[in-house]
């Protein structure tokens, strides 16, 4: 499959098969209600930390606020790399179920959401493997990245002016990610495909990484345009700004679905036999 196939087919199954948008759209507002949760909870356990019960009943702030500080991140810490996990491990499952609901369309058959998630049971050990090597790849990721932000001592006083830019970080940023997408793309693809054919083409890695650089893309600039309209917007309702949001959260992931469907395509073919990859050129 060349990777203009691959355009117009994710194209056309994005835009008549709505339904193959649900499964990234319940695990992106699973992430936006867990993030909504982590504030509070954050929120909270700083609060309780910082503050200490006198004697005559009420509350006062510590002696020592930096110390609080740091007993406070012994539980924020753990508990944000857990919500990490959980929302990858929910994107990651989304992309399986995803992939059997094209596997449903290609053959013509009925989409069945309740089908397609129990198939999933098989491949749970995968997925949970696949979501833990994406947390670690993606944490040295950043950790690379920020040697390359103005903070950094190794970035020369001389480009300060280049590195403070907003363009500059978002593309160290998009490199960065490129560069995961790069190194992860056989494991995703072969998490996908059945045992018996597991190997991945260098042309399959190259077009899946392009996919997930383009979603990438795609949902940085609908979230850009997103949070200006839900900016100007006045809402009295508590209520109103949820629906709102969640909404929004939608639509920031829809190119997601649309590198979930390219990757279920690319996974699905038959496997290029030609330039496969050779062990040392993948992260296992």
């Amino acid at each position: 499959m060349k990777i203009k196939e691959l355009w117009w087919q994710t194209f056309e199954l994005f835009v008549t098969r709505p339904v193959l948008w649900v499964p990234c759209s319940i695990a992106a507002v699973l992430y936006f209600v867990l993030n909504r949760l982590q504030k509070i909870w954050n929120y909270w356990l700083a609060e309780f930390f910082a503050t200490q019960h006198s004697v005559l009943g009420g509350t006062e702030p510590v002696a020592e606020p930096l110390k609080a500080s740091f007993k406070a991140m012994w539980f924020i810490s753990p508990l944000g790399f857990l919500k990490g996990f959980v929302v990858v491990c929910s994107f990651v499952t989304a992309l399986f179920i995803t992939k059997e609901l094209v596997d449903m369309a290609l053959d013509k058959q009925r989409l069945r959401m309740i089908a397609a998630a129990r198939d999933i049971m098989p491949g749970c050990r995968g997925i949970l493997l696949f979501s833990l090597k994406y947390l670690v790849a993606f944490g040295a990721g950043l950790l690379f990245t920020i040697f390359l932000m103005p903070t950094s001592p190794i970035m020369p006083e001389r480009f300060d002016r280049i590195t403070t830019s907003t363009e500059y970080t978002h593309v160290v940023i998009l490199l960065m990610f490129a560069c995961v997408a790069w190194l992860l793309m056989p494991s995703a693809i072969r998490l996908l495909r059945p045992q018996s054919s597991s190997k991945v083409s260098i042309e399959e890695r190259t077009m899946g990484t392009i996919f997930a650089v383009v979603a990438s893309e795609g949902s940085w600039a609908l979230g850009y345009f997103v949070g200006k309209v839900e900016y100007s917007l006045e809402l009295n309702s508590q209520w109103g700004w949820w629906a709102v949001s969640v909404l929004n959260t939608i639509v920031i992931n829809l190119p997601q679905v649309i590198l979930f469907i390219a990757l279920a395509l690319l996974a699905i073919q038959e496997p290029i036999i030609e330039n496969l990859i050779t062990p040392e050129l993948e992260l296992e």
